[in-house]
């Protein structure tokens, strides 16, 4: 069974929950909602992989932090170790506010790509009458 099919899995059980999956050295987390709080929490770059799935990945020494945050936040988290037979290895729950989160995360990265978007625009527009 291929990681994203595990992920889908595990996200219908823990819909409000962001799923780090480690892989290696590195932490992934799939799906739109997640790897949208995510990239918003901490800037990182969201990409499709397989079947046109979000994703956002960090090193494995930028955990305490992005913990330390999802924490401060109320979120619910769970680490899952692919190579342990995606076990869970830490994992949090709290009066949860992935849901409060998510809509904020959502907006703001609609809104920056949106200026995104307009920037290549005019890009490509100077470039042209340069």
């Amino acid at each position: 069974m291929g990681i994203i099919n595990i992920v889908r899995i595990i996200k219908e059980l823990h819909k409000e929950d962001i799923v780090m999956i480690r892989v290696g050295k590195f932490l992934n987390v799939y799906g739109k909602d997640a790897s949208q709080i995510i990239s918003y929490m901490y800037n990182y770059q969201i990409k499709k992989v397989e079947g046109n799935i979000n994703s956002c990945g960090f090193p494995e020494v930028a955990l305490n932090k992005v913990i330390s945050r999802l924490e401060a936040k109320c979120i619910n988290y769970k680490v899952i170790d692919r190579s342990n037979k995606y076990n869970i290895e830490l994992e949090e729950n709290y009066k949860n506010k992935y849901n409060e989160i998510y809509n904020i995360a959502n907006r703001y990265i609609t809104k920056r790509n949106k200026i995104n978007e307009i920037y290549g625009y005019l890009m490509k527009e100077r470039i042209r009458y340069s």
